[in-house]
């Protein structure tokens, strides 16, 4: 099912930096297209901060009573000379592309590792392109943007884990209801089935899976064997 209130939970752990790699970045392209949770997610820092303020000081972790002088010896002390290495090669850009709204290309920039983005037919008016979090992410997590060509409509499936998607240009809809660009659908539940369908714009989105879709439909069921989507 798609349960609204877990997006502001999900928007609490984001303020409170629990979120995994690959599931904060969809978050941080969230927050950047969607003035809402920029507000929302703002709100949540603002209280996470006040909770450290209003801390008392009974409640705070003991520490030894000559830890500031330990730390201040640390500052002054001359820093150790380092052995000269070699500099890393610089990492080549990832090269833009027009179709993603430039604060989220910027974003996946600085966090994926692909150098250029490539689409891949998935079938006919579905592309699709795999991207990479450095390390810390679960390897069952899979971070995708999704192209759908105008009113194509996917095939019924559900999922074995939460499927999160952000909108990040035209929109779909499906039973639940329509979406368009910045709105976060997450839906979790094995029992959850769907058909997004594309608006008259198309559909270009950001998905992060916990486990392949599986198609529901007897005729195209075949595929769930090859297509690891």
């Amino acid at each position: 099912m798609i349960d609204p209130m877990l997006l502001e939970t999900i928007l609490m752990h984001y303020a409170a930096g629990h979120l995994r790699p690959s599931e904060a970045l969809l978050v941080a392209c969230h927050v950047a297209l969607n003035p809402a949770a920029r507000r929302r997610l703002e709100a949540y820092e603002a209280i996470g901060a006040k909770m450290i303020c209003d801390c008392a000081e009974e409640d705070a972790a003991p520490v030894a009573l000559d830890c500031f002088d330990k730390i201040m010896a640390r500052i002054e002390s001359p820093a150790p000379v380092a052995a000269p290495v070699a500099a890393a090669a610089p990492r080549a850009p990832m090269q833009r592309d027009a179709a993603i709204p430039p604060s989220v290309m910027a974003l996946l920039c600085g966090n994926c590792t692909e150098r250029s983005i490539r689409w891949q037919k998935l079938q006919s008016g579905v592309e699709a392109v795999s991207l990479h979090v450095p390390a810390g992410s679960p390897c069952r997590h899979r971070l995708r943007l999704l192209r759908l060509a105008p009113h194509q409509q996917t095939p019924a499936h559900r999922h074995g884990g939460r499927e999160m998607t952000l909108v990040l240009q035209g929109g779909f809809s499906d039973h639940t209801g329509s979406y368009g660009a910045g709105d976060l659908v997450i839906a979790e539940g094995a029992a959850f089935v769907h058909a997004p369908r594309a608006s008259a714009e198309g559909c270009l989105c950001l998905t992060l899976t916990e486990a392949p879709l599986r198609f529901v439909q007897t005729r195209i069921r075949f595929f769930n064997f090859f297509w690891r989507f």
